[in-house]
């Protein structure tokens, strides 16, 4: 799990600056308001293609902006995933106006789901879950973020 977690911390920087110029000058980065939930299994290696595919959604290039939001696994009770989100609930705090969204991705129990929804007053109306195979999930990710319209 830990592994996992340090993966993505190397990956997603490396998302981010994919596409910096030559010279070194970065894109602004903007806030998403937005928790990503992933349902993460170490017995069920489906569950971490779920973390693998969420990536794209917590940090994506749109036109001149690269938008940034929270990705954590569902062991919320794990020291580390706890301090993320009282962090990300303490910036968000300080933006009232953006409004939030979770994305529950995997089997989330509704127990979690009902903990992240309070801590961060998000409504019904304003979450996601996101099930099946991997491909299913990436699929539907894709969908929900990146369909032009």
């Amino acid at each position: 799990m830990k592994k996992l977690i340090f993966v993505a911390l190397l990956i997603i920087p490396w998302i981010v600056f994919a596409n910096a110029p030559w010279n070194g000058a970065l894109k602004d980065i903007e806030v998403n308001p937005r928790i990503n939930v992933v349902h993460v299994d170490t017995l069920n290696s489906n569950t971490q293609y779920y973390f693998l595919a969420a990536i794209p959604m917590a940090v994506f290039h749109y036109g001149d902006s690269v938008y940034s939001s929270l990705l954590i696994t569902d062991h919320i009770s794990d020291q580390t995933v706890n301090c993320l989100l009282d962090d990300w609930e303490d910036y968000l705090y300080q933006h009232p106006s953006l409004k939030r969204h979770a994305n529950f991705i995997g089997s989330v129990s509704q127990t979690i789901q009902n903990e992240i929804k309070t801590q961060f007053g998000i409504t019904d109306d304003d979450i996601d879950t996101i099930t099946g195979t991997p491909i299913e999930v990436a699929n539907r990710i894709a969908e929900k973020d990146w369909k032009y319209q």
